[in-house]
Parts: structure tokens; sequence; C-alpha cells
């Protein structure tokens, strides 16, 4: 399998966090890879607009990239203008729909 490099932007220019998810989510243009595309883009789109206020994709740290991110073993969405799970969040399922018996 090959794999493409896509330069976001000319050496010295920015590039903003949703420049950065637009430029990935298009490399994801297969009919196959509609799944990922759709569930990545709604993820990478609640990143862009945490981090909207950052001129440029290398602003983000990695500590602020991790407590945007819920913490590890939690599952769920990410609520709208918040950085991470709540206690109050309902318990991840513990099993498939029908197979719980």
């Amino acid at each position: 399998m090959a794999a493409t490099v896509t330069r976001l932007a000319p050496a010295g220019q920015l590039t903003t966090p949703r420049e950065a998810v637009t430029v990935y989510l298009a490399t994801l243009a297969g009919a196959e890879q509609a799944g990922t595309r759709k569930i990545y883009g709604s993820v990478l789109r609640g990143l862009a607009s945490a981090f909207a206020a950052e001129a440029d994709v290398s602003a983000i740290t990695a500590a602020a990239l991790a407590e945007w991110l819920p913490p590890s073993g939690r599952t769920g969405r990410h609520r709208r203008g918040t950085s991470r799970s709540t206690p109050s969040d309902p318990p991840p399922p513990t099993g498939h729909r029908g197979m719980d018996r």
C-alpha cells in the first residue's frame, strides 16, 4: 500500500485546525471510506471547533489535546463546548442490542 503525503500549506504559512481537518478528510474520498470519513469527520470537526482560536495547528499542545480528549477507557461523544467527559455521563453500553441475554 502506497502512502500519500499532502502538504497542508507552503513552508512558512499557517494552517488553521479547520483547514487541516478539511484537507485530511479530502484524502478519505473513496466510497469504501465513507464510514471512516463520517466518524473521523465528526470527531475532527469537534476538535477544529474546540481549537478554532488557534491560528495554526502547530500551536495545539499535547497537553491541550489531552485535556480535550475523553479520559482513557471512557466511551461516548463529546458534548458541545465541554473539554472532557464528566462523572454524570452515562456508563458505556455493556453489549450489543439483542446480545445481553
